[in-house]
C-alpha cells in the first residue's frame, strides 16, 4: 500500500512540475489538490505528499487557505547562480582542454547530432533539457563528482526558471535561439581544431545568453 502511494505521489509530482516547466501555469496561478486530485485522478494523500515535496524543492509555495503557486524566481538569483556556473564550466574546461581524446570528442557529437534531431520541437523543456546534458557531459570529462554535482544543482535551478525565462526564445527567431542551436557544434569543431581559445569564447558566450533572456 505504502509503495503504491509512493509511485502516485512521484507519478503527481512529475506531471505537476512537468506542467510548471512546460509553462502550462504562470506564476500567478494558484494550483489546488481539489483540482490536482481531478486532474490525474487519485486520492487526497499522494497529491498532498507531492506538493509538500514540490514545496520543499522550491518549484511551489504554498499559499494558506487558498493553494500552491509557483516560487517566482528572481533575476538577482539567475545571476548569482550564472556567476557561479561559469566560474565552474570555464574551469573545467581549463583543466581538460589538453587531455581531451577522441573519444570524448565523438561522445560529444554523438550527443550534438541527437540534439539537432529535436531540432524544430518547440517543447522548451526538450530542448532545455538537451542543452544542460551537453554541459554535464563535458563536466563528467573532468572527473569531479563535486564539481558535477554543483553544477548540475545550478541547471536544475535555471530548469525552474525556464517558463518565466527561458521559454520566450523559441517562438522567435532572434540571435539567442540561433545561439543555442549553433554553439555546441561550434565548440566541437574547434575543439577538434585544438582552438582552445576560440573554444573557451564559445563556452562563455553560451553560458551568458541567458543573460538576454532575462532582460529581453
Amino acid at each position: 500500500m505504502a509503495n503504491n502511494i509512493k509511485k502516485l505521489k512521484d507519478k503527481v509530482y512529475e506531471n505537476v512540475y512537468s506542467d510548471i516547466i512546460r509553462g502550462k501555469y504562470s506564476v500567478e496561478d494558484i494550483i489546488t489538490e481539489k483540482e490536482l486530485i481531478k486532474k490525474h485522478n487519485v486520492s487526497k494523500s499522494p497529491v498532498r505528499e507531492a506538493l509538500i515535496e514540490l514545496c520543499n524543492d522550491k518549484v511551489l509555495k504554498s499559499i494558506p487557505r487558498m493553494g500552491y503557486q509557483i516560487t517566482r524566481v528572481m533575476p538577482k538569483e539567475l545571476r548569482d547562480a550564472l556567476e557561479l556556473r561559469e566560474m565552474i564550466e570555464l574551469k573545467v574546461f581549463e583543466s581538460i582542454k589538453n587531455s581531451l581524446d577522441q573519444d570524448m570528442i565523438n561522445k560529444l557529437k554523438e550527443y550534438n547530432a541527437e540534439t539537432q534531431k529535436i531540432k524544430s520541437d518547440h517543447d522548451v523543456l526538450i530542448h532545455w533539457n538537451r542543452n544542460i546534458g551537453f554541459h554535464l557531459l563535458l563536466c563528467s570529462f573532468y572527473n569531479n563528482s563535486w564539481m558535477y554535482d554543483t553544477l548540475k544543482s545550478i541547471l536544475n535551478f535555471f530548469t525552474r526558471s525556464a517558463p518565466q525565462y527561458y521559454a520566450k526564445i523559441w517562438d522567435k527567431d532572434n540571435e539567442v535561439k540561433e545561439l543555442y542551436d549553433n554553439s555546441h557544434k561550434l565548440f566541437i569543431q574547434n575543439l577538434e581544431d585544438e582552438n582552445f581559445n576560440k573554444c573557451e569564447e564559445i563556452l562563455k558566450k553560451d553560458i551568458e545568453a541567458i543573460k538576454s533572456i532575462i532582460f529581453m
